[in-house]
């Protein structure tokens, strides 16, 4: 776990452990706490914690580092904002949303915030393009399933350093499918638009 007191050390555990970020402001007193674990086939969770920020991904950020992700941003505690093209998105308690790595997109959480993040290729989530283009920077509603997202991120996180590649793999795809799950459910009724995605 990487603890951070400074906008410059959130700023390079953010670049480190997710992707490349500007901070653009901190709390005073600003704290954070950043874990990352790695799963099979480039599927990352990282529990991230965070007093108030606001930080953002720009086209320079992308043209040095899009790996062509798709991140799950699981919200557990705090309040706060996700923007991505000409969509924004509040997080607030126990929400959700997913996003790209290949648009800029902003993070505003004036009130601090607690959650997970889960990237993965955006090829293997098992959704096709159409579909995430309807999903990004929308929020998932659905409560029981992401009090299940939470239960089985803690537990992946908890033990994925015990397990083989097998049982990695195994977890890998359970995840996928409940995120699929997910969104299918949570972003039902989504408008369709082209400018988060193209």
């Amino acid at each position: 776990m990487i603890e951070i007191r400074s906008a410059e050390e959130w700023a390079a555990a953010i670049t480190t452990e997710i992707v490349p970020l500007g901070v653009r402001r901190i709390a005073s007193g600003f704290h954070a706490s950043v874990d990352r674990r790695d799963l099979g086939d480039d599927v990352r969770i990282t529990r991230a914690s965070a007093a108030a920020s606001a930080i953002r991904r720009t086209a320079r950020d992308i043209t040095s580092s899009d790996d062509g992700f798709a991140i799950f941003q699981l919200n557990i505690a705090g309040a706060g904002g996700v923007s991505q093209g000409d969509r924004d998105c509040r997080l607030d308690g126990l929400s959700a949303t997913v996003y790209t790595t290949d648009r800029p997109a902003g993070f505003e959480f004036s009130n601090g915030n607690d959650g997970y993040l889960v990237q993965m290729p955006r090829e293997l989530l098992p959704v096709s393009d159409s579909e995430l283009r309807r999903f990004v920077v929308r929020p998932l509603m659905g409560e029981p399933l992401l009090r299940v997202c939470v239960a089985l991120l803690e537990s992946a996180r908890e033990e994925v350093s015990r397990l083989d590649w097998d049982g990695q793999a195994v977890v890998t795809g359970t995840l996928l499918d409940l995120l699929a799950s997910l969104l299918r459910s949570g972003a039902e009724g989504s408008a369709p638009s082209h400018s988060a995605l193209d």
